[in-house]
């Protein structure tokens, strides 16, 4: 993208900034490029976040800038940029030029997204890639903590009741299931990696052959099966791209009870997936609105790849609550095959 050349001065850049980011921006312009004044400056949606994220060009080379606005323990910014800086160093995340917890803005390289099709031909190039990537996540010294991951489903699950989305016997079946992973699952293991936590088609960014990962608000140390599992759920091919995924990740060492484990964690990260969305129903539902409690929705596939194309666009309470049914119905039908109980058996053989 051209810009012209002309400076746009800091009386400009204000105008779309608010009042109380003023004094921040300015250091972190200071900071990242010695100066106040930058070529170009125009804001960037299409996040869940509260952050503000703007893109700036600086000296010819675009840039963004995030601010966030509501810090809260899941949005703290010492973690946040703790994970972030790390992931940079290895050049997981684009390259940071600033960063300041107290004034909770960062500024890091503009990354031009190309489809990934462009480069990786195959489901397996794909999922090959990724699995590295998440293994080059997990290597990096270990981030701070946030929560237990089944804790704060948990927590997400209490809350979605009090929401008045759906009657509640539309989820019921699905808790039931539900609660036998609750039990079974060692979700205090202490063998825990820096996790990304939110690998979702807009946290991923591709050009010219490499993959980068943004958005490390929610990274804190995790289990290693949450980054695998919603890897899979966004972009794997069923059984087939599992094997590639967990394949990859393991290599000669994958073996049943690893498969157990990212079985019974992906339908976790489906319930998770699925309480934040119907959270999101609740902010985008219009007062007096009826929503469907039916469940009958398009495919897990067809989901999927409407994700990965860009098709399927999440602007409205309809269309988060649509992605949350199809969620919610895939992991149904997987925590009611014979491998949801095989799988509840062999953690619960190896972790007693």
């Amino acid at each position: 993208m051209c810009h012209k050349k002309t400076k746009m001065n800091q009386s400009n850049w204000k105008t779309l900034v608010p009042a109380a980011k003023h004094n921040a921006v300015e250091n972190a312009l200071l900071g990242a490029f010695g100066s106040t004044e930058i070529d170009h400056i125009a804001p960037l949606t299409g996040g869940r976040s509260s952050a503000l994220v703007y893109k700036v060009t600086a000296e010819n080379k675009p840039y963004v800038i995030r601010l966030v606005t509501e810090i809260d323990a899941l949005t703290d910014p010492n973690r946040h940029f703790i994970c972030l800086n790390a992931a940079a160093r290895q050049g997981i995340a684009p390259p940071v030029r600033y960063t300041n917890a107290q004034d909770a803005v960062s500024i890091v390289d503009f990354i031009e997204h190309a489809p990934l099709s462009t480069s990786f031909t195959t489901q397996e190039q794909l999922l090959g890639e990724l699995a590295s990537l998440v293994k080059a996540t997990h290597s990096l010294p270990l981030f701070p903590p946030l929560v237990g991951f089944l804790d704060g489903v948990e927590s997400l699950i209490e809350r979605y009741k009090t929401l008045g989305v759906l009657p509640p016997a539309v989820l019921e079946e699905h808790f039931r299931y539900y609660e036998a992973i609750q039990l079974a699952y060692p979700r205090h293991d202490t063998n825990l990696v820096a996790s990304h936590n939110d690998l979702n088609p807009t946290n991923i960014l591709h050009n010219n052959g490499k993959i980068w990962l943004i958005d490390w608000e929610a990274a804190f140390a995790n289990d290693r099966y949450v980054d695998l599992a919603l890897v899979n759920i966004f972009f794997g091919a069923g059984e087939y791209g599992e094997e590639i995924l967990l394949g990859n990740y393991f290599g000669d060492s994958l073996n049943d009870y690893h498969r157990a484990r990212f079985f019974l964690m992906r339908q976790v990260c489906f319930m998770y997936v699925a309480m934040l969305f119907m959270h999101l129903v609740s902010v985008f539902r219009k007062p007096d609105s009826i929503l469907d409690a039916g469940m009958k929705t398009i495919s897990f596939p067809e989901l999927q790849s409407q994700l990965q194309n860009g098709k399927f666009m999440m602007v409205s309470a309809d269309d988060h609550l649509l992605f949350a049914k199809v969620v919610l119905n895939q992991s149904l039908s997987q925590m009611k095959t014979p491998r949801f109980n095989e799988s509840l058996d062999i953690v619960v053989s190896q972790t007693s």
